[in-house]
């Protein structure tokens, strides 16, 4: 007969599953900064050499 997950291995593997989410929303929230920068820099760019 199987034995239920400890307290330890639940807890163990929520704190995995909340770091890899806050992980993957940091990534995210990156690559809209840097897309976001981007587009600013280039539209001052393009606004100044005109």
């Amino acid at each position: 007969m199987p034995t239920a997950p400890t307290l330890e291995l639940r807890r163990y593997s929520r704190l995995k599953n909340l770091r890899e989410r806050a992980e993957r929303q940091g990534a995210a929230l990156q690559f809209w900064a840097r897309t976001a920068s981007l587009a600013v820099i280039s539209c001052f760019f393009s606004s100044i050499s005109r």
